[in-house]
């Protein structure tokens, strides 16, 4: 799998080009067959570990809200179920010599799901309010904020003006530049439109009912996949035990976050099957350096708060081998995270308290660990608990407290960020190859989710958004990860694998390095 990323990238060193990138609109994101025309006949229930966050595609909170997004909405380019980026709603792209023009063809024969037709129009619109501080867009800068002008040159056809080269636009627009309908917006308005949204995608929303579910249709007239089952429930089912309960008596479907423990012990199921894929599903503690704490300020502080876990143990004990060890701070096959380090983290409390000491750490001040309940987010309170642990053995005194998945994720994109708070542990997917996304909410000051402030950090954060070349683009990200490492802004811990029950009777293949359902080719038996 990563061979054929690896392979694509190395071809698609876009800017720097004048050619066209076109793609046969049949291999679009299925074949021949994924469009068949069969009637739908079946409710596929679904059960999430928590609730949406947001439907409004241009006011995306957190990954779970892409269990809708990804069925509801589209963009320009889609990832297929291997990760291989193809088009959706643009047909082909050229791209100018010198990076900044993006010349888009655009799929004809597009319906919005009230009927309305898709046109270039709307292309625009999404740029526009996807940059309004109005909507408060938290993912504007990945995509939109970089983009200088959308001109309409015909109904079927946008050309993208940049305000500087950016080798990874493409491959970050499948999440991060999701279209919305121009004409129902402007008569109905913003708050209507979150209410009742309506995309391109397979599948259109019907109902939702907050912290209970969220309904879909098949969307018939998709221009290339009408689903195979006639509705999709979101069904929000937070407990654990509940979700794999509702599995086993088949009140659900598909189970999303199972247990890493309900994994591990029931993959010889009669009834349902476990699947798991790969995943860029990334855990790591950010360290709040404009907190309260000054100890927290200092490189070797958190330096030796690193050496204080051993997420080696803590990982055999919390994912039980459903996950990828972080070496860096970066997952494994993502671009630029083969940057080696002269001195990496190692497990050393001795040592870690010692570098403490050094630094005049107070260590009758206690550290402030927070982090989500278990659910949505897998082994989040126990994560916590685990991380407190190692500290405390280190000698450095904690607090922690758990929060519901709504509240932590409240707390993570508030604009001013809770001062009280010392370590805070993020699950933070990366959507692709290129964390430089995740690593800029996360880390540059000011951003969505950071709690740390530095410069020279965020002055090479910045420059990550302007490489010409894949080339280019490979070295500054080794570049961020050896600063972020030199720093200890963060504790990085590991990539979970994303975990499916599925009922016997369900044909369901997740998508690859995704960590929410997309459902597009989802298949249901009768029982």
């Amino acid at each position: 799998m990563r061979r054929v990323r690896e392979s694509w990238w190395a071809r698609r060193t876009l800017l720097g080009r004048g050619v066209t990138w076109a793609i046969a609109a049949l291999v679009a994101v299925g074949s021949p067959t994924s469009v068949a025309q069969a009637q739908p006949k079946s409710t596929l229930t679904v059960a999430l570990g928590a609730d949406l966050v947001s439907v409004d595609p241009h006011k995306l909170v957190s990954g779970i809200d892409h269990s809708f997004f990804a069925n509801v909405f589209e963009s320009l380019f889609a990832n297929d179920a291997r990760g291989n980026l193809v088009p959706a709603l643009a047909e082909s792209v050229s791209v100018s010599a010198d990076g900044l023009v993006h010349d888009f063809k655009l799929r004809p024969n597009v319906k919005w799901h009230n009927g309305d037709a898709f046109t270039a129009d709307d292309v625009r619109f999404s740029w526009q309010r996807s940059i309004d501080p109005e909507i408060k867009n938290p993912r504007a800068s990945v995509v939109a904020a970089k983009i200088r002008d959308v001109e309409i040159v015909d109904p079927l056809r946008v050309r993208l003006h940049l305000k500087q080269p950016d080798a990874s636009l493409h491959e970050n627009m499948v999440t991060y530049f999701y279209l919305a309908p121009k004409k129902l917006i402007e008569r109905v308005g913003n708050d209507e439109f979150g209410k009742a949204p309506v995309g391109t995608g397979p599948f259109r929303f019907v109902e939702r009912k907050p912290r209970e579910f969220t309904r879909l249709a098949a969307f018939e007239g998709h221009w290339g996949r009408v689903p195979k089952v006639a509705e999709v429930v979101l069904k929000v089912v937070a407990d654990d035990q509940t979700r794999m309960a509702q599995i086993q008596t088949g009140e659900s479907d598909i189970v999303t976050s199972v247990p890493l423990v309900f994994g591990s012990r029931m993959q010889g199921a009669r009834d349902f099957t476990i699947i798991r894929v790969p995943s860029f599903g990334n855990a790591f503690m950010v360290i709040n350096n404009r907190g309260n704490n000054p100890d927290l300020k200092k490189p070797d502080v958190r330096r030796a708060l690193n050496m204080a876990i051993n997420r080696e143990t803590l990982a055999k004990a919390l994912t039980f081998g459903f996950a990828t060890l972080h070496e860096s701070p970066c997952t494994p096959g993502m671009i630029g995270c083969d940057v080696k380090f002269t001195d990496p983290y190692k497990y050393d409390p001795a040592a870690a308290r010692a570098l403490l000491t050094k630094a005049g750490f107070d260590f009758n001040r206690p550290i402030k660990v927070v982090g989500p309940a278990t659910g949505r987010v897998t082994q989040g309170k126990e994560t916590v608990e685990g991380i407190a642990q190692f500290l405390n053995a280190a000698g450095v005194k904690t607090t922690i407290e758990i929060l519901e998945y709504g509240t932590w994720a409240t707390t993570a994109f508030a604009k001013e960020k809770n001062p009280e708070i010392d370590l805070y542990l993020l699950a933070a997917p990366d959507a692709n190859r290129d964390s430089g996304p995740r690593q800029l909410r996360t880390l540059k000051t000011g951003e969505a989710m950071s709690f740390y402030s530095d410069a020279s950090l965020d002055q090479e954060l910045t420059k990550l958004g302007t490489m010409p070349t894949l080339a280019a683009y490979e070295e500054q990200s080794r570049k961020v990860f050896r600063l972020i490492h030199q720093q200890s802004a963060m504790i990085p811990l590991w990539a979970y694998d994303s975990i499916y029950a599925v009922r016997s009777n369900v044909k369901y293949e997740p998508f690859r390095y995704i960590t929410w359902p997309i459902l597009w080719y989802a298949e249901k038996a009768p029982k």
